[in-house]
């Protein structure tokens, strides 16, 4: 349960299968011994107009590449008027607003979406290249920074290239024997990284089984162990809340996984999130939201100094209460379901606080919370050790300058 940056295992699985299909992006490169520029694989797509015609709205992310809107957002937050949005065929290069934050994907997630027209949209000469490959290539960092250096305009934000200096970039994209080479390793990369991650998931609920053999049901206090109120053993205390400033990390729900708690990445805070209430953190606290389609995603942060606006720092009372017993205690189905069931029928979007603070923990004795936290970290452990940890170093060595591939269908 970790920040990245400080050893997820989550993160770590992603970090490992990536720096595998760079390294092999670049041996390819280097095999094919092509010098190219991007205006021989893509040049600029006329888009029609959606009119009044209704399509998925897509946006593009850094991480993810193009994703449906709502999924994105959870909720749509185009214009009404879509109207002049551009419409966009599958197998398209979508170029997103910022580029110099790799905001290059294909669209492959439907037959036809529609994009901001703020949107730039490239076709592939596919007689040349790959789109993935070519999306590939123009996330990497050698193509970042050369965006960056034909940068015009005087405010950040606002800075853009000309589709001209873009088309002269540096390509480094290999031949077409040497791309479906570069698919099939990517495509067995990402299986792996399933498997890797399936894994995960049965460690995930063999520490709720030993939770439940260890403590019993929270809800009904089976093991019949002594209990305090949720606000007497648990406060939310907001002592470190210091004001945060643009730039400082800010952490979100979509950052934290509902089954093992992974925080898996943060954000740095916009000016806009500055007018909110936001609460700093540490790592004496549990993260919990009571948002009810969240009421699972609890972590346990290993770190201080950041910052939340959508969870509820909780710090327990040490001793009586480890933070992974009280973690697993809410994340457990039983004490999720009370909850559940406490806004289920009404229009409330959140657990009310003074339901959440009555509720009852039971309060195991603290050595037998700590033998389960033990429990935790050998499972933990037992992720890097047996999954993650690379076998062949040498895969991480000259593997500079290329982004995350994203997705590929299989």
């Amino acid at each position: 349960m970790a920040i990245k940056g400080s050893g997820s295992p989550m993160e770590a699985v992603d970090e490992y299968f990536d720096m595998l299909i760079k390294s092999r992006f670049i041996e390819l490169v280097r095999e094919s011994g092509e010098v190219n520029t991007l205006r021989e694989f893509i040049h600029p797509y006329k888009a029609k107009k959606a009119g009044n015609s209704t399509y998925p709205i897509l946006s593009i992310t850094k991480d993810y590449g193009i994703v449906l809107q709502d999924e994105k957002f959870k909720k749509r937050i185009a214009s009404v008027d879509t109207s002049s949005y551009k419409i966009v065929p599958r197998g398209l290069i979508v170029q997103g607003i910022h580029i110099d934050e790799r905001n290059f994907g294909v669209q492959d997630l439907v037959e036809e979406g529609i994009v901001s027209p703020a949107y730039k949209l490239w076709s592939v000469n596919v007689d040349r290249a790959d789109p993935y490959v070519v999306a590939y290539a123009m996330r990497s960092d050698y193509l970042t920074d050369y965006i960056e250096s034909k940068f015009r305009g005087s405010i950040r934000r606002r800075e853009h290239i000309t589709d001209n200096d873009l088309l002269d970039a540096p390509a480094n994209i290999p031949s077409m024997k040497h791309q479906k080479i570069f698919l099939e390793f990517v495509k067995q990369a990402e299986k792996s990284k399933t498997i890797c991650k399936q894994i995960f998931q049965s460690l995930d609920n063999l520490i709720k089984s030993r939770f439940i053999e260890m403590f019993g049901d929270p809800t009904n206090n089976e093991k019949q162990w002594p209990t305090k109120i949720m606000k007497d053993i648990a406060p939310s205390v907001q002592a470190n809340n210091k004001p945060m400033s643009e730039g400082n990390w800010l952490l979100n729900l979509d950052a934290i996984q509902s089954n093992s708690g992974e925080i898996l990445f943060k954000k740095r805070v916009s000016d806009l999130e500055l007018n909110g209430s936001i609460m700093a953190f540490s790592s004496d606290h549990v993260l919990y939201s009571k948002l009810r389609p969240y009421l699972n995603k609890v972590a346990v942060p290993d770190e201080s100094g950041y910052g939340t606006t959508e969870l509820i720092p909780l710090l327990p009372d040490k001793s009586k209460l480890t933070r992974l017993y009280l973690a697993h205690l809410l994340r457990s189905d039983a004490f999720v379901s009370k909850f559940s069931s406490a806004v289920a029928g009404t229009k409330m979007p959140r657990v009310s606080m003074n339901v959440f603070w009555k509720f009852e923990v039971p309060i195991p004795p603290i050595d037998l919370q700590e033998d389960f936290g033990k429990f935790v970290e050998q499972i933990d452990k037992s992720k890097f050790v047996e999954t993650v940890e690379p076998d062949h170093p040498a895969v991480f060595q000259n593997v500079h300058g290329f982004p995350s591939f994203g997705l590929i269908s299989t």
